[in-house]
């Protein structure tokens, strides 16, 4: 005889308040690896072409990769020379 899984309200809470927590472990862990990221690439090469630099204001995750894909790119056209 398999062991059933609870149901009812009580297990629904505890399923959602379990992905709750992954998902919010899942969230700190990846921003603080963009984080490290954004502090890896140099303050210069902090630019995209339309925006200008970021030193003065917040900078969105979206962004940070985006720019992080640009000076990924810039370091392997170097290496390519």
């Amino acid at each position: 005889m398999g062991l059933k899984r609870p149901t009812g309200h009580g297990a629904i809470k505890l399923r959602r308040q379990m992905h709750n927590d992954s998902a919010m472990r899942s969230r700190a862990r990846l921003n603080s690896m963009l984080d490290e990221l954004w502090n890896v690439i140099p303050k210069s090469d902090r630019t995209l072409p339309d925006d200008g630099d970021f030193e003065e204001r917040e900078v969105c995750r979206a962004v940070k990769v985006e720019v992080a894909i640009g000076y990924i790119k810039k370091l392997k056209a170097m290496m390519a020379q």
